[in-house]
C-alpha cells in the first residue's frame, strides 16, 4: 500500500491551515501561466480570507477608494 503525506500551509491573512492548489494545477485550469501567476496570490489565502477580498474589491469598484486623509 502506498502512503502520500501533503503538507498544509498557513493562509497567509489570518493563518488558517489550507491546502493551495499547485503552480500546474492552477496553470491547467487558467490556460495560462501568466493567469496562474497572479492568481497564485489569491490561491495561498483561506476560503475565507477570499471570500472578503473578493468582498472589498467589490465594494471598492462600486464605491470608489477610501479617502486616506481627514475627514473635513
Amino acid at each position: 500500500m502506498t502512503h502520500h503525506y501533503v503538507a498544509y500551509q498557513h493562509c497567509s491573512r489570518c493563518g488558517a491551515l489550507i491546502l493551495p492548489l499547485p503552480f500546474n494545477a492552477l496553470s491547467k485550469l487558467y490556460h495560462s501561466d501568466e493567469a496562474a501567476q497572479k492568481a497564485s496570490e489569491y490561491h495561498q489565502l483561506c476560503e475565507r480570507c477570499r471570500n472578503r477580498v473578493h468582498s472589498e474589491t467589490i465594494k471598492t469598484s462600486i464605491t470608489g477608494p477610501k479617502a486616506t486623509g481627514p475627514k473635513a
